[in-house]
């Protein structure tokens, strides 16, 4: 039970610091697209 709840935990911590690298490398990516414009 508590190993479950503890996987949870971890795989919500890994989705969210994955939407955030994600969202850093898309503003990265529009800004080297504006520059190169």
């Amino acid at each position: 039970m508590h190993d479950k709840s503890f996987i949870q935990l971890s795989s919500i911590t890994q989705t969210s610091k994955e939407r955030r690298m994600l969202r850093v490398a898309t503003a990265v990516t529009r800004k080297w697209l504006f520059t190169r414009l």
